[in-house]
């Protein structure tokens, strides 16, 4: 069995501005490891269970190169561009055909898809649930999904139903069957999930062989399946304008949506690991040093009477001082800065539409 990790880069990060931009999106962000990009990170993380030749990178025509110049150390066929945007159902499909074009029979392929810009540790601990994963999927020909168990009740995560009762242990991770999945909760919705005990994040990670993934979307999204298997001959064939304009009729739309929702043979490895999705300032406040007053500061800056702000200061000569205020998020780079409220996450999006509206495209 060949296995491979498949790690996701085509997304944009806008909550991230201004230090996250087109062609620095937020997985290129140093929020990693002693400075290192959250993509990095990833790949550091898997390698040693599956190797650096088994290491393989998804994401967008305009990131590619930026992918191999961060990432010297994967060959550039290990980068996956697929040559149109078309979420992740179709970014999957591509790394899919191209892994059945090069090396054939699709049940001896097996696929880990993960994440690039999720906080995860310790290390150990995630390949643990990694191989376990691998194997579970290879020898149940099930799809298998991680799930963090949540500790707060938060709104911004999909969440995941295990059966009630349906536990075992399987290479000394925790096992359960997958009940359903459901969206990003209300409030009143997410308490109710966490106080009931059988419903967990949805970490965004997937385990299947080629085989299995085929069958599945077959059922769901035949589709991207037909799609696949013209894309096959023509990437073995090496033309890849064809590949391109078959690639192109499939729709804009997510694994999720495209089959995980319809998919009933599920299984789920409990991570025994810390999960974060960092898709926020707030989310990153989590992950850096705190004061007494609950400000993380990252950068230089002076605070007074701050209280519950994130301040990050990229800039290469300003400091930034703050003085009574609470709940802000405050970046500062050489081109721009930003200041909102920190419990409104999505304001930033609203202000990135808003600055391409106004046409003021350099700082997008």
């Amino acid at each position: 069995m060949t296995r491979c990790a498949l790690i996701m880069a085509g997304g944009s990060g806008e909550r991230f501005w201004p230090l996250s931009r087109r062609l620095r999106p937020k997985q290129f962000l140093p929020f990693g490891a002693e400075g290192r990009s959250m993509l990095g990170d990833a790949v550091d993380r898997v390698a040693p269970l599956l190797g650096m030749e088994h290491v393989l990178v998804a994401t967008i025509p305009p990131l590619a190169d930026s992918v191999r110049e961060l990432l010297p150390e994967l060959a550039s066929g290990q980068v996956f561009a697929e040559p149109h945007k078309r979420n992740t159902a179709g970014a999957l499909v591509w790394a899919a055909a191209n892994l059945e074009a090069r090396h054939g029979s699709r049940s001896e392929i097996s696929m880990a898809v993960l994440t690039s810009d999720h906080h995860i540790g310790p290390p150990e601990a995630f390949r643990r649930a990694v191989e376990a994963a691998l194997d579970l999927c290879e020898n149940e020909k099930a799809i298998t999904i991680i799930g963090v168990q949540p500790d707060r009740p938060d709104t911004g995560f999909g969440y995941v139903e295990a059966k009630e009762g349906e536990v075992y242990e399987y290479r000394g991770q925790r096992v359960r069957k997958v009940a359903g999945f459901r969206e990003k909760p209300s409030v009143e919705l997410a308490e109710d999930y966490l106080a009931r005990g059988d419903f967990f994040w949805n970490s965004g990670m997937f385990f299947w062989t080629l085989e299995v993934f085929a069958e599945e979307l077959q059922v769901a999204s035949p589709m991207h399946l037909m799609v696949w298997e013209r894309l096959v001959p023509l990437l073995k064939a090496g033309d890849h304008e064809a590949a391109a304009r078959v690639f192109a009729e499939l729709p804009d739309i997510s694994i999720d949506y495209a089959l995980m929702e319809h998919t009933t043979h599920v299984l789920m490895v409990e991570s025994a690991f810390e999960w974060d999705d960092l898709g926020t300032w707030d989310s990153l406040r989590r992950h850096l040093p705190q004061d007494a007053r609950s400000n993380a500061v990252h950068g230089s800056a002076t605070l007074v009477n701050a209280s519950d702000c994130v301040v990050y200061n990229e800039s290469g000569s300003a400091r930034v001082c703050v003085s009574s205020v609470s709940n802000l998020v405050i970046v500062a780079t050489d081109s721009a800065i930003l200041v909102c409220d920190r419990r409104d996450p999505q304001s930033v999006r609203a202000l990135v539409a808003t600055l391409g509206k106004q046409g003021i495209h350099d700082l997008l």
